[in-house]
């Protein structure tokens, strides 16, 4: 490989791998986004069965009464 032709090659490469990191990035990014929505939703979850466990635990008190 000549000189030009070898370092056009590492520019390439080099162009490609920037590429791919920022569509990586890009994702993460992404996924990130998908773990808040999904915690804020078990948030919300948590919450209701705490919601119904405590309401249950109510009535068995008063049918224990």
């Amino acid at each position: 490989m000549e000189d030009n032709q070898f370092k056009e090659y590492v520019v390439s490469t080099l162009a490609e791998i920037l590429k791919r990191q920022e569509q990586m990035q890009a994702e993460i990014k992404e996924v990130k986004l998908d773990v808040k929505r999904i915690d804020k939703k078990t948030d919300s979850i948590l919450k209701y069965v705490e919601y119904v466990d405590s309401d249950l635990q109510k009535h068995k008190k008063a049918e224990v009464l």
